[in-house]
């Protein structure tokens, strides 16, 4: 006896499927796509990068010490939340502009809404207060010493491939 599956749920399944395989795509770092980040990041978003990023709620600037690197938590909306996503890491932050609401990370641009910090009681979902607590959670100013080091070490590795090549 063969199951079937609901109407409509072959093509849902077969879009998520897609999705999943772009991100991927998307997330691997190549030295082309670091050295575009980091360009991008010198130069800040323009309206086109903004209205194409996906907006993070909640958000908070972390520390993961297992990969020592300096990322963000938060609440997506927007094209990076293919299905419901309640928290949610980034890739490594390379820019961050609390004051100007945006972040670039390895693969996008990002966002921000109303930080962790601001959130009324109550707003923030248990799965993203159980992530900001899973890693450090830093404050600003250690973060933007954190984004630099995270700089510097793209560059580092950059320089070490091209001299490969």
């Amino acid at each position: 006896m063969t199951s079937k599956t609901p109407h409509g749920a072959d093509a849902l399944i077969k879009q998520l499927e897609k999705a999943m395989a772009e991100e991927l795509a998307y997330r691997q770092n190549t030295p082309e796509r670091l050295t575009a980040a980091l360009a991008e990041a010198q130069r800040g978003p323009n309206d086109d990068d903004l209205e194409c990023a996906p907006l993070l709620e909640g958000w908070a600037p972390v520390y993961d010490p297992i990969c020592q690197r300096p990322l963000l938590v938060g609440q997506p909306t927007g094209q990076v939340a293919h299905v419901e996503e309640l928290a949610m890491q980034t890739a490594p932050v390379v820019a961050i502009d609390p004051v100007m609401g945006f972040a670039r990370t390895h693969d996008r641009w990002y966002r921000l809404g109303t930080p962790a910090a601001k959130m009324a009681p109550g707003l923030m979902s248990e799965k993203l207060h159980e992530t900001i607590v899973h890693f450090v959670a830093k404050d600003l100013d250690a973060f933007d010493s954190l984004v630099a080091a995270e700089v510097a070490l793209v560059e580092d590795y950059l320089a070490q491939n091209s001299e490969a090549a």
